[in-house]
């Protein structure tokens, strides 16, 4: 197969003016096929063009000519030049084959699969021109038909390890995941010394989550060949998935070094080095990934999150832009085989439109993904109707039952639900991590089932088997979350709710649970799924949240005394241009005040102070806190005057965790479900005035609460009053709404039919 290849520092003989007139042209052939062979042809198309001369009408002189043509980097002069000599032998397979090839590389996929079919056809023994059309046909989405052509490649040529590669890449394309473990050992057996055989076994066993085997897999294809780039890559994966992270990134570093070209493993070295918290080197690798993949929206979307995670906004702009027109494109969804995170998209000034594409996008990659355990798990039948009254059987299905936001949430919830009218169980498929929040939601359940470590097949089987009415996800497109058991369906009713603020744009995921203020019903053509509104805040919160109620003080925190404290507790990569510009313009115009951030990395609020430095803030006006235990966090809250919500993305349980410690809340009401729950809190919590229409009513109310002797006191106690009255924190009648909620879904999913 001819591959274009750049010119190297070598400097082979070159033939160099004219060839003499006694040259035996035999002799300049066999040269030139020897510069061929040996990957020469591109430094020598000179001679190519003048062995041409001598032979205008042989083929193989036009032959020749283009794959030294190929491996100069012209593909286009390349494809010529095969396409001349085949209309001078139209019939020679060899020539169909380079041809068919040449024109595959080239984009002109079409007119190659017909060439390497006429190849096949004229020499049924040409085991590389079957092997080539194969490929074809695999590279065109017709995954069966080069099934057959692949089986009949390494059945001929056992030997051609090309040939077994494609076969189970095949079929696992087809969703025959089984099928292509079978054809893995049955490969292996035949060829127990190569390394990609091995590797490309760990690879189905990774897709199978048989993580442990995977692993053995992906080792032994390391020990045959410790170069071999693709196991590395895959074997980071596997560590990585059982947090083994400095592991995972050994590997990583290992897979980029013997193979730098591998977009993939800077991708993930990137995500690896992220988790670690190494913003700054991953923000490199993700840099790497796009300059070698330029095309993927999955690289530049991780490259833009990561850059706002260490707010670092050089550039952004720009590359926000970018990736809006690659969601824009009219083949978006078709042509990326894989694309970005649709939960990066949240926090980046993208529009409600681009959101569901993107994730419409990202579920037709999980639907697809979801094939290859269909035939394990077989179509889904829905629970038989009871033939009388019994409880209605509720799954929430979440990756975050542990010390995570949403657990905290979620635990009064689960507590408070009607035993006599529901049956509630807990599916945790995220990191068994102990804490006294999984200790309560697991109490606080009928049934609690951890089946991180499972099979996808075997988990949907499991909840299958469980009869659920309706499942809850809590975890949508976020970090561990697994779409796949949805998209086999493991529920009559699928719902999204409380962990992805926005429209997964899957088929699988029939409801949202939202409210008025979060997704109004001009907003519903964003969202696939069927909306159901809460009469008050969408967001479940948890009125037994301890507050440590031991001493804290300014001085603890490096807050000035006399200082007006305005607060922002949430993440750094919420942080943009824009509100910094907004809380700028408080500053400066409440003078004496300081705002007081959580610190999510050093990198980031090293950067932070650059930019306010630069906006002519002094950096003692900008107090950094760092992470500490949730209940003594809430009770530090107390020390601020007012905290300010983030525009981009707003504060989520972060705002609500402010309110419950009696520190009043400023939000802006936003164009995406994201941007609008900070004002939805706000308003459940009985403290409308706080929520404001724009950047600049935002910044005329901060400052005019901060410049009012007496003002954030007055909402601190009007705050306190509401606090138990308020529905954002009266979670027994939240359980009670939700409930209800269930028991429409279920109503209408009657109606409605099968």
């Amino acid at each position: 197969m001819p591959k274009s290849r750049g010119k190297t520092s070598r400097n082979p003989k070159k033939f160099k003016g004219p060839l003499p007139p006694s040259a035996n042209v035999r002799v300049v052939f066999d040269r030139l096929i020897t510069l061929v062979q040996t990957g020469r042809g591109g430094e020598n198309v000179e001679l190519a063009e003048k062995v041409v001369a001598l032979g205008r009408s042989n083929p193989e002189a036009h032959h020749l000519h283009g794959i030294c043509l190929m491996q100069s980097g012209d593909m286009a002069a390349g494809v010529a030049a095969f396409k001349r000599a085949i209309a001078l032998s139209p019939a020679n397979p060899g020539l169909l084959n380079h041809c068919g090839v040449a024109l595959c590389q080239t984009g002109q996929g079409e007119e190659g699969l017909a060439m390497l079919e006429k190849a096949v056809q004229l020499a049924p023994d040409l085991v590389e021109a079957r092997n080539n059309y194969a490929r074809a046909l695999s590279e065109a989405g017709a995954f069966a038909k080069a099934c057959v052509e692949y089986r009949k490649v390494v059945d001929a040529m056992p030997q051609m390890t090309p040939g077994w590669l494609g076969l189970m890449s095949g079929l696992n394309s087809l969703g025959r995941l089984d099928e292509a473990l079978e054809v893995a050992v049955e490969a292996i057996s035949k060829l127990p010394g190569q390394s990609a055989l091995h590797g490309n076994l760990g690879r189905l066993l990774i897709d199978a989550h048989r993580m442990e085997e995977a692993e053995s897999a992906l080792r032994q294809a390391m020990a045959l060949n410790p170069a071999n780039g693709e196991a590395a890559n895959n074997l980071g994966t596997v560590l990585e998935e059982a947090d083994r992270q400095s592991q995972a990134i050994a590997f990583y570093r290992l897979a980029t070094q013997h193979r730098p070209d591998l977009a993939d493993g800077w991708h993930n070295l990137g995500n690896a080095l992220e988790k670690t918290g190494n913003l700054e080197e991953a923000s490199d690798a993700h840099f790497q990934a796009l300059e070698r993949h330029p095309q993927s929206s999955v690289s530049l979307a991780a490259l833009i999150a990561v850059r706002r995670k260490l707010c670092q906004w050089d550039g952004l702009d720009d590359l926000v832009a970018r990736l809006s027109r690659v969601i824009d494109s009219p083949d978006f969804t078709i042509a990326q085989a894989e694309g970005p995170s649709p939960f990066s998209l949240l926090s980046l000034p993208v529009t409600a439109r681009q959101q569901r594409i993107a994730a419409e996008a990202h579920s037709a990659r999980m639907e697809s993904r979801a094939i290859r355990w269909q035939d394990q798990v077989g179509a889904y039948v829905p629970p038989l109707a009871a033939k009388g009254w019994r409880k209605l059987r509720i799954g929430y299905l979440s990756p975050d039952f542990r010390e995570h936001p949403i657990a905290q949430l979620m635990a009064g919830v689960i507590d408070d639900h009607d035993r006599s009218r529901f049956e509630i169980s807990c599916w945790s498929i995220g990191p068994v991590v102990e804490s006294r929040f999984r200790d309560r939601i697991i109490a606080g359940s009928d049934r609690f089932e951890s089946i991180s470590d499972l099979p996808i097949a075997q988990s949907v089987k499991m909840m299958r088997e469980a009869e659920l009415d309706i499942v809850v996800d809590l975890a949508g497109y976020t970090a561990h979350a697994r779409p796949e058991i949805l998209a086999l369906r493991v529920a009559p009713i699928q719902v999204n709710y409380l962990g992805y603020p926005g429209t997964m744009g899957a088929s699988f995921m029939d409801a949202i649970i939202a409210d008025p203020v979060v997704l109004p019903e001009d907003h519903e053509q964003f969202y696939s799924e069927r909306v159901y509104r809460l009469p008050n805040c969408y967001q479940a919160n948890d009125n037994r949240a301890l507050i440590d109620d031991g001493p804290v003080s300014r001085a603890e925190f490096g807050l000035p005394d006399d200082a007006f404290v305005f607060c922002c507790f949430s993440m750094n990569y919420k942080i943009d241009a824009a509100v910094l510009d907004a809380w700028t313009e408080i500053l400066r115009q409440a003078p004496g005040s300081v705002l007081w951030l959580y610190r999510t990395d050093k990198p980031a609020s090293v950067n932070i102070h650059r930019e306010f430095g630069e906006r002519g803030i002094a950096p003692d006006r900008v107090i950094f806190a760092d992470r500490q235990a949730k209940d003594r966090h809430l009770a530090r809250h107390k020390l601020a005057d007012l905290f300010l919500d983030t525009f981009a993305y707003g504060a989520h349980t972060t705002a609500s965790d402010a309110l419950w410690a009696g520190l009043p809340v400023l939000s802006m009401l936003g164009d995406t479900f994201a941007r609008r729950v900070g004002a939805s809190i706000v308003k459940a919590a009985g403290m409308d005035e706080l929520i404001a229409a724009d950047s600049a009513d935002y910044v005329a109310k901060a400052v005019a609460i901060a410049g009012q002797s007496g003002r954030a006191g007055e909402l601190k106690q009007r705050l306190s009053d509401m606090l138990p009255v308020c529905p954002l924190f009266a979670t027994a009648d939240f359980s009670r709404d939700l409930e209800a909620v269930y028991l429409t879904m279920m109503s209408q999913s009657s109606q409605d039919g099968p």
